[in-house]
């Protein structure tokens, strides 16, 4: 992960690739930011409906929220040129 880009940016783009539901403390250490920026950030992302949270045995979880990956799948075909 690059520290050069901001700190919600590095949690939103290794969020939104999960393929596991993850705590906000592994976010934290792979996107390089403390532990309450990460939940902050993933907070504010849950509330934008890009990811939801699940409950785990000891923490939350946050995974990406199923409509959005599939909405963003539809907007980068819609985007791609159309063979002539």
């Amino acid at each position: 992960m690059e520290r050069k880009s901001s700190a919600f940016d590095r949690v939103c783009s290794l969020a939104v690739t999960l393929s596991q539901p993850r705590t906000a403390d592994w976010i934290a250490d792979q996107a390089l930011v403390a532990g309450n920026t990460a939940r902050d950030h993933l907070q504010r992302l849950v509330e934008m409906n890009v990811l939801q949270t699940v409950w785990g045995e000891q923490a939350t979880l946050y995974q990406p929220d199923p409509l959005y990956t599939r909405m963003r799948a539809l907007r980068d075909l819609a985007r791609r040129p159309r063979p002539r």
